[in-house]
């Protein structure tokens, strides 16, 4: 079999991390001597780039190239910096490390392994954090990344917010990106998904330092806020088809089975998606219920049952959970969701009580209310949706919860890139 060509760059930013980029340097340049270092300094203004200088020159025989951001631009400039340098030298791949020297070389070591056997995917480092002490913080954090990325690609990858990955240079430069700081990491992973890219695990040391010997710019509040905001965006792309983004899911929905076997029990737990098939199913299912119950609000009778096939299928969603939910728009659950749609949305718009009494609902049909207060059961509608979706979702997954007595989504961790790395040898 011919084998293509695999050239593999190193590229770390770096930001105001003079105590540790030193050392980092080092560590590279004897652990990987035969490969291209690139070194983005993004606007430092501390001893940085003073402490690069000088590793620089004692290792005048190193593959070492240094490019300085004259102001901090944010990780994904500097990471995009990288890429480029590392085409032009001729890579093919290049592996991101951070500068704060919590990556193990030899963790490293091993995405470069299993990048080798799966040249055309991006390989993602998974840190082990349900086996670890770690902060609450980090642990829901990669909880919710986890799921915003099942509901863009229909992938589950454990730690989606590991910043050890490697990535084939020849997708990532053909992808545009809003992002420039942070958030970038969580918006190129669902872009390459969606170029037809498999995400692969690779398990590696979850290392944490104590908060005074940490270095870290992240921004709780601010980058939060960004990580949310391209979330939201990246999943109304991705129900709206912007652009259209063909991915490969780790999982695919099964047949509905013959009528005379939904007699089973077992049967309706397995179209429901509720016997543990996978880590994230309590979130999903909740997330099903919660957006199925806001379907049901929105004033498209007749339709609601074809958007709620559609967005479960955009979205990997339970799909009958999801139809399931819709269904308390029916009457004469309707009659009380549009009543209320109705004077939820005329308060808001008008600040009034809309005109309604029993002699008038007499002399007008429903079809009259409809188009007479057309805008205000609209607003009413997704107000009341959200509140009751919300509450729909956090009950769910609060009952899940309970039921199973686990954490949810903290199982099966690592299942994904084994599984991927059996398949792939057996192949061969």
């Amino acid at each position: 079999m011919l084998q293509r060509r695999y050239e593999l760059a190193i590229v770390l930013p770096v930001y105001n991390h003079h105590r540790t980029v030193g050392q980092v340097i080092c560590g590279l340049i004897e652990e990987f001597p035969n490969h291209l270092l690139i070194v983005v300094n993004d606007g430092s203004t501390d001893g940085t780039a003073a402490a690069i200088e000088t590793v620089h020159k004692s290792h005048p025989s190193a593959r070492i190239q240094v490019h300085t951001h004259k102001v901090n631009r944010g990780k994904g400039s500097a990471l995009m910096t990288g890429f480029r340098a590392a085409d032009q030298a001729g890579c093919t791949h290049a592996i991101t490390i951070d500068a704060d020297g919590q990556h193990d070389l030899n963790d490293a070591a091993r995405l470069i392994a299993v990048a080798s056997l799966f040249p055309d995917e991006l390989i993602i480092g998974d840190r082990q954090i349900d086996r670890h002490p770690t902060p609450k913080n980090s642990r829901r954090g990669r909880d919710m990344s986890r799921f915003w990325l099942w509901l863009q690609t229909g992938m589950d990858v454990p730690d989606p917010q590991c910043g050890l990955r490697v990535y084939p240079l020849a997708q990532v430069l053909t992808v545009r990106c809003f992002t420039r700081r942070y958030d970038f990491e969580t918006e190129i992973v669902a872009r390459l998904a969606w170029k037809g890219l498999r995400l692969i695990s690779a398990p590696i040391t979850c290392i944490y330092f104590s908060p005074e010997k940490r270095v870290t710019h992240f921004r709780p509040f601010i980058d939060t806020t960004r990580g949310t905001w391209i979330n939201v965006v990246l999943t109304t792309l991705r129900i709206l088809s912007i652009p259209p983004g063909r991915t490969r899911p780790s999982c695919e929905y099964e047949p509905i089975p013959l009528l005379r076997s939904l007699r089973d029990r077992r049967q309706w737990r397995k179209i429901l998606n509720l016997d543990g098939c996978m880590p994230l199913e309590s979130s999903l299912v909740a997330a099903a219920v919660g957006i199925g119950v806001l379907i049901a609000f929105i004033p498209v009778y007749g339709l609601q049952t074809i958007l709620a096939i559609y967005i479960a299928r955009r979205l990997h969603l339970n799909l009958p959970l999801m139809v399931l939910s819709t269904q308390i728009s029916i009457p004469p659950l309707s009659i009380g969701i549009i009543l209320v749609s109705l004077i939820c949305g005329h308060l808001m718009i008008h600040g009034t009580w809309p005109p309604i009494s029993l002699s008038a609902l007499r002399q007008h049909s429903m079809w009259y209310w409809l188009a007479a207060f057309t805008g205000d059961l609209l607003l009413g509608g997704v107000v009341c949706g959200l509140i009751a979706g919300t509450i729909s979702l956090l009950s769910t997954r609060l009952l899940l919860r309970m039921c199973r007595g686990v954490n949810i989504g903290n199982t099966g961790s690592s299942t994904i890139a084994c599984i991927d790395l059996q398949t792939h040898l057996k192949e061969e």
